[in-house]
């Protein structure tokens, strides 16, 4: 009725307050209640035994009657009753004082568990760190790093640690002999040859990494004196397109073609032929390192448009077709099988003879390779230019994972200083920016020109292949190597 009343009337004295009752549910205590709460308590507790109150329900239960606690109580009676104490016999006092203290060491134990705990932690985290630190490699010690040994099983049973050759190729003199000694090896000089390594870098090693040897064994190594330099021959310019390309490779160098119409003399004509070099950058006569990419322009001839005429190449050579069509930037090569067509002759090509086509449109060409395994299609065309950046090496995973096969058939010319002993090849790559060395063969004899057949890493364009040849201590040494490429054929 108020709540309402006060609606209309906000400002209105009409709310009327009672007087407590004193038998209600609610009302305040007299201070002289308060007291004979306390009065009867204490009498409660000297009616009863003093071991009574070490029960903890007791103890809450009488605690909270007046809201304090038995301990206060007892640190009262203790000063009410100094004086009586002092009368007690000695005995009683060293009992009292013993119970102190074994309360006092018991406080201290409480404390001392936990900080124990925490340095037994502390401890355990550190010696965790160092385990799992010298397992990574991170650290020094005996864990699964790379220190040149492995473990070999037979029948189910360890055996004794086999020593390998660490992989000393690109370090100096001194990282070597610190790596060496680090496996119990020595290292010896034998010599300087050029390499893509740098000037007074390792170059190779006799045995090759990861070959088994004994303790204490000698590994020979090889001092780089850098890339050779190689000069640009000026006889290019009169090389057909293709075969200035394959010379610049057997070179060891990389190679970028690219075509392009050439200038016109003053009766119209073009100034080189199509298919021949038109010019290289660097230009002819440069020297250049082993290893550096030269631009080749292969001439297109006169610029027809897009209404060039198809020219007749059936019955060539691959190499002769490729250069009679000069003009198509993209010329596509399929082999098949023949026992009536020689091996590299043009069986059929897909734009048809006499007819006029866009040079800028792709051109297929079916070859003959006679008994031999035909490939899958080659594509000869315009590269463009080459870089190895954070794209190339997505498309080289993206390659990889869709299970892409990337071939080499390049020729190698005769290596200077070759007398027919037994050669060893092997390939380094750039996979995913480590460095991947395979062997393609050892210990044969191989007859040059030699013809590759080679399967590189899927996505992988280039790389370089090196030729050695065996002495007559059984080493190999290093005859010469070549820049080669990869296309993809799968």
């Amino acid at each position: 009725a108020d709540l309402k009343h006060s609606l209309i009337d906000p400002q209105g004295d009409f709310v009327k307050i009672n007087e407590p009752d004193t038998e209600g549910k609610t009302r305040v205590i007299t201070d002289e209640e308060v007291g004979a709460i306390k009065t009867t308590r204490s009498s409660v507790k000297n009616m009863l035994p003093k071991k009574i109150f070490q029960r903890k329900d007791l103890k809450e239960e009488l605690e909270s009657m007046d809201g304090t606690s038995l301990e206060d109580d007892e640190a009262e009676e203790e000063e009410e009753a100094a004086p009586a104490r002092e009368k007690e016999p000695e005995q009683k006092k060293e009992i009292f004082r013993q119970k102190r203290r074994k309360l006092k060491k018991r406080r201290n134990i409480s404390r001392a568990v936990p900080i124990a705990l925490l340095i037994l932690g502390a401890v355990f985290l550190v010696w965790l760190i160092m385990y799992i630190g010298r397992a990574a490699g991170l650290l020094g010690g005996d864990g699964n790093q790379n220190t040149g040994r492995i473990r070999t099983e037979t029948a189910g049973n360890d055996q004794e640690d086999a020593l390998v050759v660490p992989d000393l190729v690109g370090m100096t003199e001194a990282e070597a002999q610190e790596a060496a000694n680090e496996v119990h090896l020595g290292i010896k000089f034998s010599g300087q040859e050029p390499s893509i390594q740098e000037k007074n870098r390792i170059s190779r090693t006799v045995p090759s990494a990861g070959t088994p040897v004994q303790e204490n064994s000698t590994v020979v190594y090889y001092l780089s004196t850098g890339s050779p330099d190689v000069t640009i021959p000026q006889e290019l310019s009169n090389y057909r397109g293709i075969d200035a390309e394959q010379a610049l490779k057997d070179m060891g160098l990389s190679v970028t073609v690219r075509k392009e119409y050439p200038e016109l003399d003053d009766q119209g004509s073009a100034l080189v032929e199509p298919g021949y070099v038109y010019y290289t950058e660097p230009a002819v006569g440069s020297q250049v390192k082993a290893g550096d990419n030269v631009n080749l322009v292969i001439s297109r001839g006169i610029n027809y448009g897009d209404g060039a005429e198809v020219p007749d190449v059936t019955g060539k050579n691959k190499n002769e077709a490729v250069t009679t069509l000069g003009k198509w930037i993209d010329i596509r090569i399929e082999e098949v099988q023949s026992d009536t067509v020689p091996e590299e002759e043009v069986i059929s090509q897909s734009l048809e003879a006499g007819t006029l086509a866009d040079p800028d449109q792709p051109i297929t060409l079916t070859v003959s390779c006679g008994n031999r395994t035909p490939q899958s299609a080659e594509t000869v065309q315009d590269t463009g230019s080459a870089s190895v950046d954070s794209e190339q090496l997505e498309a080289e995973a993206a390659a990889a994972a869709a299970g892409e096969v990337w071939k080499c058939t390049q020729r190698l010319n005769v290596p200077e200083g070759y007398n027919g002993e037994q050669v060893k090849m092997e390939l380094v790559q750039e996979v995913g920016g480590e460095v991947k060395t395979t062997t393609i063969l050892e210990g044969e004899p191989v007859s040059f020109p030699y013809q590759l057949d080679l399967t590189g890493a899927p996505g992988v364009s280039g790389g370089i292949l090196y030729v050695y040849q065996i002495n007559s201590e059984g080493n190999y040494y290093e005859l010469g190597h070549y820049r080669i490429t990869f296309d993809k054929v799968g």
